[in-house]
């Protein structure tokens, strides 16, 4: 069992705060991998965050004695159960919804969890490390005696420091693109009736937002390209203005403005 993934499954599964919307993914975890996906979506400075992005995580069921701050003795700890009491660090704006809710409930080695992430960060551009924090109850041998053992206050950020980034919107009439993804808007300028054109080297499983000016999602829906895709959209009796048109999809995030005239 690698290090690093039962370090990332330990500290992922700290993203877990206030009372949860979410529902575990447990079809993606085998072996060593205990989390999925394995990172978090770029916030974009005054889009709103996708409301799809969810961290599912299984709790493992050992790890390295020096994750719980014991460096005098190498071995493992085998974890019985685990608990989440804070997060801090978020950019401005951003914060987490997760099941189970942090500092109430202690979580077995095999079981899962989840979180989303929502909001609309006026962060300065960069990276934000979590600061994520809770306690572990496990026990271990050494010497041929086994020892039962709470850590307190163990902070999973100085283990594995999980991260937030944030960047700027795209500028006036730029798009922003992921690699190979095509993104259309025909027509543009256009009175709320359009159509999207998508195209992707890769299969592409994710969600499509139109966000205003102030980062209100308008609408928001589920999409899978494979090849190339049209979607039409009619956002009714929409105000004039500039819009984004926001692609999320496994860690990826494309951004094209449009103007309703």
């Amino acid at each position: 069992m690698k290090k690093t993934l039962l370090l990332l499954t330990l500290f992922v599964g700290t993203i877990l705060g206030a009372s949860a919307q979410c529902t575990p993914n447990t079809s993606n975890f085998s072996g060593s991998t205990y989390v999925y996906p394995a990172s978090l979506d770029t916030a974009v400075v005054g889009v709103a965050y996708p409301a799809a992005q969810v961290i599912s995580i299984e709790i493992p069921d050992s790890l390295p004695l020096s994750d719980f701050g014991i460096t005098v003795v190498s071995g493992y700890v085998h974890v019985d159960s685990v608990r989440f009491d804070s997060i801090n660090g978020y950019p401005t704006g951003i914060s987490s919804v997760s099941n189970p809710a942090l500092g109430t409930t202690w979580l077995k080695h095999g079981q899962f969890a989840c979180a989303i992430f929502s909001g609309t960060t006026t962060a300065t551009p960069g990276s934000y490390p979590l600061s994520i924090k809770g306690k572990g109850a496990g026990h271990f041998t050494y010497s041929g005696t086994t020892y039962d053992s709470i850590f307190p206050n163990f902070n999973f950020a100085s283990v594995f420091p999980y991260k937030l980034n944030v960047k700027a919107a795209p500028t006036n009439g730029i798009s922003e693109v992921a690699a190979g993804v095509d993104l259309n808007i025909f027509p543009n300028p256009n009175q709320g009736n359009f159509t999207v054109s998508i195209s992707s080297t890769t299969t592409l499983n994710g969600t499509l937002s139109i966000v205003d000016q102030l980062g209100r999602t308008i609408t928001t829906q589920g999409i899978e390209v494979a090849g190339t895709k049209q979607i039409p959209l009619e956002l009714g009796n929409i105000a004039q203005g500039a819009y984004l048109l926001v692609i999320n999809a496994e860690g990826s995030r494309s951004v094209k403005q449009f103007i309703v005239r």
